[in-house]
């Protein structure tokens, strides 16, 4: 990573049984590389191995080429047995590429479920 970083926000919060994590900020490669590097810190932190993502970056959705290297360019940052709700909540961003995505990161090993909504990931982690 070159250059000044993004800026970002990120929040988590220890929720019964996962850990709710909230992210804003810009939609780039960096921001996501960053945010996800410190929401596997907390996992380890908090002893939690279920995450429910809640996005809301600004943005342009990433090409699939740059979702793909993300997930599968950095085999080192691939959260071994932690159970991912994920939710974009930009009504911008194309939710078939975030499919694209899910499948590359299932394919690669992640448990990672996309969902619509937070009450729908919510529901979706209380049943692991």
């Amino acid at each position: 990573m070159a250059g000044t970083p993004t800026p970002y926000a990120l929040a988590v919060e220890r929720r019964p049984g996962y850990l709710h994590v909230r992210v804003s900020g810009d939609n780039t490669p960096e921001t996501i590389e960053r945010y996800w590097r410190q929401m596997l810190e907390a996992c380890a932190e908090h002893g939690m191995n279920r995450v429910l993502i809640e996005e809301n970056l600004v943005g342009p959705s990433l090409r699939q080429m740059q979702m793909f290297e993300l997930i599968d360019g950095r085999p080192d940052a691939r959260p071994r047995g932690v159970v991912i709700a994920y939710v974009d909540t930009n009504p911008e961003h194309d939710f078939d590429r975030l499919q694209f995505a899910e499948t590359v990161a299932r394919n690669r090993g992640f448990l990672l479920q996309l969902f619509r909504t937070v009450r729908e990931a919510e529901e979706w982690l209380a049943s692991r």
